[in-house]
Parts: C-alpha cells; sequence; structure tokens
C-alpha cells in the first residue's frame, strides 16, 4: 500500500471507529438499561431494531450523495447526529429517548460505513492493493466493537447510565477532526454506454453475481445481528456483570480484528469466496454449540470463533463487490449492500426476542447456524 494511501487509510479507520464505537457502545448499554428498568426481551428487540431503522432508507440516498458531493461531509453530518442524540440521552435517559438515540446513532454508523467505504474504494484501481485497503477498512467495525462495549460497560458499572452516555457524546466529534483537510479522490471518467448500470440503484441487481453476493452478505449480516442481541441477553441470564458482557463482546471485535489483519496473507493463498464458503460453514457449526456456553470464559471463547470466522468475510465481499460495479456508481453498490444489512439488523432482533420467547434460545442460536451453512452453497456458486 502506497505510503499516501496508508496515512489515508488510517484516518478513515480513525473516523469511523469513533462514530460506529459509539453506536456499538450505544447498542450494549441501551438494552441493559432497559432491562434494568422493567422492559421484556421483546421491547428490547424493538429497541434494538431501531438501530437499523434510518438506514434502511437512507442507504441509498447516501451512497448517491457520496458518488456526487464525496464523502467527508456526509461523516461530518454522521458525527453531529450521533453526538447530538447521546447528549439528549445522558440528560434524560429514559427508555423512549434511548430509542430516539438508537435510531440517530445507527444512520450515523451506517452514513459514516458507506462514505469511508466508498472513499476507501477510489483510492486503487488495482485490485489486490484494494484487497489489502479493505482489510485495514473492516478492522474500523471490529475495533468499534471492540472499544465501544467495552468503555460502555466499565462506565455503566463504575458509575451510572447517565454519565455513559454523556462520555460518549464527546467521542464522535473526534471523526471531525482526524478527516480535518482531507480531500476527495480524483473522479474516474464514466463509460459512455454503460445500459446494465444505468438508472435506478436497484437496476444493478440485474447482476446475477451481485445479487447472490448480497444474499452472502445478508446471511453474514444475520449472524452478527444475532451475536449482538442474543450475547447480551445470555450474559443476562447467566448473571454477568455490564463490565463481563462489554469483554465477551470485546472478544468477538478482537478474534474478528485478528482475523482481518491476517487477510492480506491468507488472500496470497486462497481465492476470495473460497475463503467465503469455508467461514461460512465452520461459523454455521459454531453457533450450534454457543447455547451450551455456561460461564463467561465458554461465551468468550465460542464468540471470540464466531468474531474470527464472521470478520474474514467482510473485506473479501467489499472487495469482491467494488470489482463487480463501475467506479461512478460504487456508493449506490454500498447503499445496497447496507440496506441489507439494516434489514438484518431491523428483522433479526425481532425474529429472534419472538422466537426466544415462544421456544427459547437455544432455537435461535440453531436457526441462524442453519440459515448461514444453507447460504454457503450461494457463496461456492461465486467462485470462478
Amino acid at each position: 500500500m502506497a505510503a499516501t494511501h496508508q496515512s489515508i487509510v488510517i484516518r478513515l479507520v480513525i473516523a469511523q471507529i469513533c462514530v460506529h464505537g459509539t453506536m456499538s457502545g450505544l447498542r450494549m448499554a441501551a438494552p441493559l438499561l432497559a432491562l434494568r428498568v422493567g422492559y421484556d426481551a421483546m421491547s428490547v428487540g424493538l429497541l434494538l431494531a431501531l438501530f437499523g431503522l434510518a438506514q434502511l432508507f437512507l442507504a441509498l440516498p447516501i451512497g448517491r450523495y457520496a458518488d456526487r458531493h464525496g464523502s467527508r461531509k456526509l461523516i461530518v453530518m454522521a458525527a453531529s447526529a450521533s453526538a447530538i442524540s447521546l447528549l439528549v440521552l445522558g440528560i434524560w435517559p429514559v427508555f423512549e429517548v434511548a430509542c430516539f438515540a438508537a435510531v440517530m446513532n445507527g444512520a450515523a454508523a451506517g452514513t459514516a460505513m458507506i462514505s469511508v467505504q466508498r472513499h476507501a474504494g477510489q483510492l486503487s484501481t488495482d485490485h489486490h492493493e484494494m484487497k489489502k485497503i479493505f482489510s485495514w477498512i473492516a478492522v474500523a467495525p471490529t475495533l468499534s466493537n471492540f472499544f465501544g462495549p467495552l468503555l460502555a460497560g466499565v462506565l455503566i458499572d463504575a458509575f451510572d447510565f447517565q454519565i455513559t452516555f454523556l462520555v460518549l457524546c464527546g467521542v464522535p466529534p473526534i471523526a471531525v477532526i482526524a478527516l480535518r483537510g482531507l480531500t476527495e479522490p480524483a473522479q474516474r471518467p464514466r463509460p459512455a454506454e454503460d445500459q446494465l448500470y444505468r438508472g435506478s440503484p436497484f437496476t444493478l441487481l440485474k447482476s446475477s453475481a451481485l445479487r447472490r453476493l448480497l444474499i452472502v452478505n445478508l446471511a453474514i449480516s444475520a449472524g452478527w445481528d444475532v451475536l449482538s442481541f442474543m450475547l447480551p441477553l445470555r450474559g443476562h441470564d447467566l448473571g454477568l456483570s455490564a463490565s463481563a458482557i462489554g469483554m465477551v463482546l470485546a472478544s468477538v471485535a478482537i478474534a474478528a480484528t485478528a482475523s482481518r489483519l491476517m487477510m492480506p496473507w491468507v488472500f496470497r493463498r486462497a481465492h476470495d469466496m473460497w475463503i467465503v464458503y469455508v467461514s461460512m460453514v465452520i461459523t454455521g457449526v459454531l453457533f450450534c454449540f454457543v447455547p451450551l456456553a455456561s460461564s463467561a470464559i465458554w461465551l468468550g471463547c465460542l464468540s471470540a470463533l464466531l468474531g474470527a470466522f464472521l470478520g474474514s468475510v467482510q473485506p473479501l465481499i467489499m472487495s469482491v463487490l467494488h470489482k463487480m460495479t463501475p467506479p461512478h456508481r460504487q456508493g449506490e453498490a454500498l447503499g445496497l449492500r447496507t440496506m441489507s444489512i439494516y434489514i438484518s439488523s431491523i428483522t433479526i432482533p425481532i425474529l429472534s426476542g419472538t422466537i426466544g420467547a415462544a421456544v427459547g434460545t437455544v432455537a435461535v442460536f440453531l436457526l441462524v447456524g442453519a440459515v448461514i451453512g444453507a447460504t454457503s452453497r450461494v457463496a461456492r456458486s461465486l467462485i470462478d
């Protein structure tokens, strides 16, 4: 990776960590606040679903805006929305305001993700270098999922929810500082004739390969959302403290970060979609063992393994997605991908809460394991 690109990538990673990490901290703290004041698992599921509500409608417009106007303005707006909503929640730490903060921080995290990934994708035309860049960019969400829950858990145990939210509201503005002076990459010329990718963003779905890639992405997103939703509930059932639950979630992030840092070495030895296929098969099996964990150590170990295999997939999906789409519509393609992620973020907590309340949490883990295992066949069909 060129030195100038490396500097830009580091700044992009810092910016996304600040916005996404704040959302991850709130995503861990808000359910605990709801449970502590007497709300049930179904209410917690609805609260977590709100993190994906705004991006379900905003992802495509944000992708188009990024294609036309660049990334920095969007990240500034995202950081501002995140900080303001957490300030309000810090002043009034009640369930209704937590719902408002969930919507705003979900929108902010999605906006930052699209903006950062689109900017990173414009830095290089070489596919090998692009995979290296996305391996670094993919570290941002995993570090965020380590930093956010851990910080929130420690603050809750040391102080209270109100102080936690007020501290978190000071993190997103760091993203704006990190991107000061950032310039947009030079625009590449648009093709004169491009019938397949002309018009609405949904015309991108005319590509069979892109449709299958988005199905794989949706299955992986479902796995992440089940982990995010069910692990705090499982920890609460086991009587773990907020710090212990934060450490379990942090183990997922650490393992995912490690696997993504190893990806450039793996890239040279295996086909992109073979790695995705194998990771999905192993992930499906591991999900079946998570309900058997009865202590923080075993829960953390199994969660870390899931984080490692789920985490290895994202940089590959992003690099393949950029290879499939023309440069001037990569923001829209990322918008489609983000929309599929947030469809999962909305539906999976509600379905998990409903199924868990009806037949128990074991069924939730077994079901998502079966879905990911079955979808691995779609990933295998994308192997050249």
